[in-house]
């Protein structure tokens, strides 16, 4: 397993995440210890998760979290792990309506910290902007939760490149704590916003890789291998994958980097979807891939991406012909 340091931070953290969404199932507890002992067991320490996760179920919990915070006290190992968990996401109630206040934020942060059985949290994303809200209001009460122990660093997720560097720049001015992580869409198969399940959601773009390479940004990525689509298109075809899948990724860019991921893939001797993982591995601004294993077999063919070193071309080669 590879680590990196992220930038601004003592979290030196695998490359690979795991992602808590996968655990969003009730009565999922047992599945979820296997899965997190293999993961931790290979060299992960990297959890990501969320308020949000599994609240869709009945009765409404957060289910994942639950999930973790029970594996960490059972194996006593909070200390060997980098915890990532996100708040301010819309109750699943009612989508529509943010939840960016100081005190909704409060509440999720404080039920996370009981259902994870932790007293901090080592990278507290907000999981959803809301521009009514300034970024000074926001980072005030971040950097209080902060002051209070609570959280050692701040992320966001799905927050737009110019509100970024908005945040950053007003930290800076104040010397306060500011984000060092971002977490958004991103995979070697380019997502369109048309296709998106949640339109409040944010893919990497060229404004967003601008800000990561500008300022050292962590850049964490979720849906890192879309859904399994380039595998699907390489064992199914296009005539049988699901019309959402299609709808958000499929393009001419993405036939084209298809095309180039199946030669250099083929000529590494080495499988599409590990492919599909080291080229966001292999990205000069620092990047960790989370992946969401539906079983055992999924996890471990995931994390050997971890365990290789990339070329240093992988990157212009998959993305030749763009």
């Amino acid at each position: 397993m590879h680590y990196r340091l992220m930038p601004g931070t003592e979290l030196n953290a695998s490359v690979i995440s795991f992602g808590g969404n996968s655990l969003s199932e009730v009565n999922a507890q047992a599945f979820a210890f296997d899965q997190l002992d293999l993961y931790s067991e290979a060299g992960g320490n990297f959890i990501d998760t969320a308020n949000i996760y599994g609240r869709w179920l009945d009765p409404g919990l957060n289910h994942s979290e639950i999930y973790i915070g029970n594996w960490m006290r059972a194996r006593r190992n909070r200390h060997q792990i980098i915890l990532a968990t996100k708040g301010a996401h819309p109750a699943w109630e009612n989508l529509t309506v943010p939840r960016l206040s100081r005190d909704e934020v409060a509440v999720d942060l404080h039920q996370s910290l009981a259902a994870l059985h932790t007293d901090y949290i080592d990278l507290y994303y907000l999981h959803r902007d809301d521009e009514r809200v300034s970024v000074e209001e926001i980072l005030s009460y971040l950097n209080d939760f902060v002051k209070a122990g609570k959280i050692r660093y701040l992320g966001c997720s799905n927050w737009k490149p110019a509100r970024i560097r908005e945040a950053l720049a007003v930290a800076k001015a104040r010397g306060w704590h500011s984000f060092v992580s971002n977490q958004l869409m991103w995979s070697l198969a380019e997502a369109s916003p048309a296709g998106f399940p949640d339109p409040t959601m944010v893919a990497m773009d060229p404004d967003s890789m601008a800000l990561h390479r500008d300022h050292g940004l962590a850049a964490v990525a979720y849906s890192s291998q879309a859904n399994g689509y380039f595998d699907k298109l390489e064992r199914l075809g296009k005539a049988k994958i699901s019309p959402a899948l299609l709808k958000l990724y499929d393009s001419p860019k993405n036939d084209r980097r298809y095309a180039h991921l199946r030669q250099v893939a083929g000529e590494m001797n080495l499988p599409v979807h590990e492919v599909v993982l080291g080229y966001l591995l292999s990205h000069p601004v620092p990047t960790y891939a989370v992946i969401g294993a539906r079983d055992s077999d999924q996890l471990q063919a995931s994390l050997k991406a971890a365990e290789r070193r990339w070329p240093d071309d992988l990157v212009a080669r998959l993305e030749a012909d763009d």
